[in-house]
């Protein structure tokens, strides 16, 4: 929200588990009687990821306490501002990533697997995003950028097997993990793929984490099934 400043997320010491302290509060309301309820909108749209605006506490109750104040249009302007300013920080950062910055998303993805998963496959990128329900203005921007340091995450992940053959493996089933997880609280498409970057980066403010994060999760979408 414009002037709140609020951290969303706290990062978790060395590598560790972060706290959220976001919400996602509904763009329209979810329920008759709710802050900017539409009776005309699709109910499969209501908890969709283009609905929902990931705010603090204070603003959530803020924009659903006065909904003149903040109607519709104004809290998808207020997302689309942030979500382009944080596209534009990112792309800034992603030519420059070097192997300190991948170093910590993957150990802490390490961190939280539990155990290696299959093989590698390699699916056409745009038809796997289709099967997927990944769109181009949401994921796709992320799946673009990761992909041009592809050779830079391969080059990292095949260094580190040198010493640890199974570290690959081990990176790549901390998403699963994360992945099977978001399923079974019944996300899928853009929301399970920002649900995988968010924790991808760690809960880091930090653009260059957020890069790395990225880079790693598009590695991964290209090259293994953690999408169908």
């Amino acid at each position: 929200m414009p002037n709140c400043g609020t951290p969303l997320t706290v990062e978790g010491v060395a590598g560790g588990a972060y706290s959220q302290r976001g919400e996602a509060a509904h763009i329209k309301g979810d329920n008759p009687g709710s802050a900017r309820y539409d009776a005309l909108q699709p109910d499969a749209e209501r908890d969709a990821f283009e609905n929902l605006i990931w705010v603090c506490p204070t603003c959530h109750k803020t924009i659903d306490d006065q909904p003149d104040r903040y109607p519709v249009e104004a809290l998808i302007g207020y997302k689309c501002t942030h979500r382009e300013s944080i596209r534009t920080r990112v792309f800034e950062e992603m030519p420059g990533l070097e192997f300190a910055e991948l170093e910590v998303v993957a150990r802490h993805l390490m961190g939280v697997a539990s155990s290696p998963t299959g093989e590698f496959t390699a699916p056409d990128i745009a038809d796997k995003m289709r099967r997927n329900s990944l769109t181009q203005d949401n994921a796709g921007f992320y799946v673009n950028q990761g992909l041009s340091q592809f050779n830079r995450v391969h080059a990292y992940l095949e260094s580190q097997a040198r010493l640890d053959s199974s570290f690959p493996e081990r990176v790549k089933a901390g998403f699963i993990k994360r992945f099977n997880e978001g399923v079974a609280d019944g996300l899928d498409g853009d929301a399970l793929f920002a649900l995988l970057l968010q924790h991808a980066t760690i809960g880091s403010a930090d653009m260059r984490r957020q890069a790395a994060g990225a880079a790693i999760l598009t590695y991964y979408f290209s090259l293994c099934e953690v999408f169908e």
